[in-house]
């Protein structure tokens, strides 16, 4: 898969995946497999289950790297929606797998400059990352 975003189409349905943010928990794949199946090369058939299935599969993404617009809806935040204004920074420890950390804070990566950083920022903890600190999904390969 690339790093660019990704879209997949139907009448009543749009799912994008942002392969930059996927740190590959699998909800997708576990949660509907005949829409998720890595493998083949369109990935994602939106069409392959009910419309209401797909969004609600596609809210369990931890980091909001797929998200489901329904045309003629307003869309729906995913599990890895920022927290908005006023609301607290959230941090997870997910099992075997990295910290999450959502809202807007800053960020010193290298114990150098800070870089306020606001979103989601998943970062690794197994220490296998190809691009550390971030998690790029490689706990996964054990």
């Amino acid at each position: 898969m690339s790093g660019k975003l990704q879209v997949f189409k139907t009448e009543a349905l749009v799912v994008t995946f942002d392969p930059t943010l996927c740190i590959h928990s699998a909800e997708c794949l576990r949660g509907l497999p005949a829409v998720f199946d890595v493998s083949r090369v369109a990935w994602i058939k939106p069409d392959a289950a009910p419309t209401e299935q797909v969004v609600e599969v596609v809210g369990r993404c931890p980091t909001g790297a797929l998200q489901a617009i329904q045309r003629g809806k307003p869309p729906v935040p995913a599990a890895g929606a920022v927290p908005g204004p006023g609301e607290r920074v959230r941090v997870e420890l997910r099992e075997d797998g990295p910290v999450i950390i959502r809202g807007a804070i800053d960020f010193s990566p290298d114990l150098g400059q800070v870089e306020p950083r606001e979103g989601i920022l998943s970062l690794c903890r197994c220490g296998r990352s190809a691009s550390p600190p971030f998690c790029d999904g490689s706990h996964g390969g054990r």
